[in-house]
């Protein structure tokens, strides 16, 4: 935290380093289905460090520039300033969601694409104390919605869209396909790359609603095909 002397964060990194357990907890239960328990936790760790999982860091931002981060990270720049980011300066706009998505962005090491959730952390008196925020890897978000759909020819693919229309996740691999080229062709950009769901009329007929179903029509084989949707309201519907 720049200017913030160290002898003044030893107190309250201890306390966050005892959070260390909730942070491998979360990690280690982030992917679908998974189970922990106290006998084969040592082994998930284990897994968790040599093939990783779907959550891939968790950080937490102070309004006085201490940072932390799950599994740790030693910055060379001295100037990182966490309430600079786009993660946490989100939280300080008036009437937004409780937990906020970003868009994919390249990450730091710029060898893949990950998504950021965030949430407000307020002391007892309602005033912004720190953001926590986890970044997701795309790649084993996608692996996933995938999962299972080999077996059951009945779903043929699952996709997770913005309140805006923009496409986060998607199993189609057109769909995947394009969203990708477009971050990656604007991967230096400093403002939210976004691939607009290609389907407008289908998106307009979903955001009238909560939850339901569009039928889309009959396919040349006659099975009928529907579109089956719900608004997840942690994704920022």
């Amino acid at each position: 935290a720049p200017g913030q002397p160290a002898e003044e964060c030893m107190e309250r990194a201890r306390k966050v380093a005892m959070l260390q357990h909730h942070f491998q907890m979360m990690m280690l239960t982030s992917p679908f289905g998974a189970q922990v328990t106290k006998k084969n936790f040592a082994h998930q760790l284990e897994q968790m460090q040599m093939s990783g999982v779907p959550m891939s860091l968790i950080y937490l931002g102070f309004n006085d520039g201490l940072h932390f981060c799950y599994p740790g990270k030693a910055y060379k720049d001295d100037s990182y300033d966490p309430r600079n980011r786009s993660w946490y300066r989100c939280h300080l706009k008036p009437d937004v969601p409780d937990a906020i998505w970003s868009t994919p962005y390249l990450n730091a090491n710029r060898n893949g694409f990950v998504m950021t959730l965030s949430v407000r952390v307020d002391d007892p008196d309602d005033r912004l104390r720190a953001v926590l925020a986890a970044d997701f890897d795309i790649k084993k978000l996608i692996s996933e919605l995938s999962n299972g759909l080999q077996d059951d020819d009945s779903i043929l693919e699952r996709t997770f869209i913005s309140d805006s229309g923009a496409v986060l996740l998607s199993t189609n691999p057109l769909i995947h396909s394009m969203v990708y080229a477009n971050f990656q062709a604007h991967q230096d950009s400093t403002e939210d790359i976004v691939f607009d769901y290609p389907d407008k009329k289908l998106l307009d007929q979903i955001k009238l609603f909560k939850n339901g179903y569009v039928d889309l029509g009959t396919e040349e084989t006659g099975r009928k095909v529907y579109c089956v949707f719900s608004k997840c309201q942690s994704l920022n519907w």
